[in-house]
């Protein structure tokens, strides 16, 4: 609501002015020959206020009633600054996709042309400017190219032509959710492909082979300790071990309607140590995931990408008593978790089951009794969950007084299960690191000699210390035996102490001694001790 009037103010007195909007919960605006005029005045009541300027002046009063915010629309202000804060923390998006294919034949009978490696024929250009930009190839390509008798088909020639197909995709982005506070993320996925073709042969039999990588979390079972006191119990190893029932159940399900060259599959054929249960089972147990709901694929699709991070925060040095001791103060952290096939194969007695659209689903024989054993195509020796914190706490920091300080907590671990020896493999690292220095400037001066170089150089006396305690084990996991021991295992400490002193603009002495302790886990070999100390002198040649 509002209300107008003009008022004619007068030096020897007040004047009160009647608005009727029924409320103290007012605005008052003055004008004085269009421009903003000062106005003192008191609210009498919700229908009235007094004006206590005294002045000689025509004015033009507007009172407008301010609008109270109702809970909903306080709610809706809320949740539109809130939003609006999110999308800005959001300060960049970095999107690459990048595909690659090759194909190879060796026995490609035509000759190679000058221009584009085109050459006339009575098909037109071979092998064509598809193929030269690679707008044709694989497959696709062989079977055209073996259509018009452009491959050598001499069965003594055993080299099959390749088909390689590679896709790669990575996203990053930096959060910066409040001030000082970084967040940049990653995700990433790489699949590779290779399919090689006997076309020499007249069923033209087919390989397939290739890698995968693709990031992912496993925090649920990350920064668990196992010793020998509890023979080395874990329990994401445990867990993996219950899903393979759980996985094995799933198989059974999606194989009884399936058909094996006319007959059909027979329960109980599912084994609980190949490669299509252990997989799923691994990836569930390790990564937290519920495996009753897990893809059953050894290739998890794009939906499966978890993101990595690092995170640095500098806000720290705003407080008043850092902000005078330190120059820059910095805490880091950073996590990368991949899971990866480092290579796989094909059987080549896989054969696709019938009654059913699924390309992974089929049989392979057993190699005694030569019965159908459900399969997919895929012989995958072994896969890989790599897990890094480096740092899983860090601090960087710079001192006023010219010393730096850098610690570090590194932790990482690498699970390898293994399909041929039903295995699984820990690979356990742990490291703590502390690096100082401090530079003392104009050192001849501090200890009491006469400076003969030039004023603007300085004799600086630059000290370095850094120490570190890294741990490594091995504990080998049996599947089937349900056992954990430990292969292998060394504690290492090392400790650096170096100090540079410039005599000159040329020369440089040079004072270190390097120890390094290795001190084994397992009782097969003895401690070591290496040192290593000196001096050394610099000598630089300038123009």
């Amino acid at each position: 609501k509002r209300y107008t009037q003009n008022v004619a103010l007068k030096r020897d007195t007040t004047y009160t002015l009647t608005h009727n909007l029924g409320t103290k919960d007012i605005q008052v605006l003055a004008r004085k020959d269009g421009k903003s005029y000062s106005l003192k005045f008191k609210k009498l009541d919700d229908k009235s206020i007094l004006i206590t300027n005294k002045d000689s002046a025509n004015i033009q009063i507007s009172i407008e009633t301010k609008l109270k915010d109702s809970n909903s629309s306080k709610l809706f202000t809320d949740i539109t600054e809130y939003s609006a804060r999110g999308l800005m923390a959001i300060r960049n998006i970095e999107f690459n996709y990048s595909r690659r294919r090759d194909t190879y034949i060796s026995g490609f009978r035509p000759g190679i042309g000058d221009m584009f490696g085109q050459k006339d024929s009575e098909y037109g250009l071979v092998p064509g400017l598809g193929f030269a930009f690679g707008f044709e190839g694989g497959e696709d390509f062989i079977e055209k190219s073996m259509g018009r008798d452009w491959l050598v088909m001499d069965e003594n020639n055993i080299t099959p032509a390749i088909y390689n197909h590679a896709e790669k995709l990575e996203l990053k982005s930096q959060i910066v959710p409040f001030k000082d506070f970084v967040i940049n993320l990653k995700v990433a996925r790489e699949k590779n492909d290779r399919t090689e073709v006997q076309y020499m042969f007249e069923d033209m039999p087919r390989s397939l082979g290739g890698s995968f990588s693709m990031t992912t979390i496993a925090l649920s079972s990350s920064l668990q300790s196992s010793n020998s006191k509890n023979d080395y119990y874990s329990k994401a190893f445990s867990k993996f071990l219950e899903n393979r029932n759980i996985i094995s159940d799933r198989l059974e399900g999606i194989y009884k309607d399936t058909e094996y060259q006319g007959g059909k599959y027979q329960h109980g054929g599912v084994n609980p140590n190949s490669s299509d249960v252990l997989i799923p089972a691994f990836i569930a147990a390790y990564t937290g995931r519920d495996a009753g709901s897990i893809s059953l694929s050894a290739f998890p699709s794009l939906l499966s990408m978890l993101p990595n991070w690092s995170i640095s925060y500098t806000g720290l040095q705003k407080i008043p008593f850092i902000k005078e001791k330190f120059r820059n103060l910095q805490l880091n952290h950073s996590y990368e978790c991949r899971y990866q096939i480092g290579s796989y194969g094909s059987f080549s007695s896989w054969v696709q089951a019938e009654g059913t659209n699924n390309d992974d689903l089929g049989f392979i024989r057993d190699v005694l009794t030569g019965s159908p054993i459900p399969s997919s195509p895929y012989n995958i020796s072994s896969v890989n969950i790599t897990e890094i914190f480096r740092p899983l706490i860090g601090v960087d920091a710079s001192l006023t007084n010219n010393m730096e300080i850098d610690i570090d907590y590194n932790n990482s671990r690498i699970l390898t299960l293994n399909m041929a020896s039903y295995q699984l493999i820990e690979s356990l690292e742990k490291e703590f690191t502390f690096d100082f220095g401090y530079r003392i400037n104009e050192f001849n001066r501090v200890i009491g000699l006469t400076s003969r170089t030039p004023k603007n150089f300085n004799n600086d006396l630059n000290i370095k210390a850094g120490i570190s305690h890294k741990t490594t084990e091995t504990l080998l996991r049996k599947i089937e035996e349900n056992f954990t021991q430990a292969t292998n295992g060394i504690t290492i400490f090392t400790l650096k102490l170096s100090a540079d002193y410039t005599l000159s603009r040329a020369l440089t002495l040079r004072a270190f001694y390097d120890r390094i302790l290795n001190k084994p886990l397992i009782s097969l070999s003895y401690p070591t001790t290496n040192s290593n100390m000196g001096v050394s002198l610099k000598f630089t040649l300038i123009q």
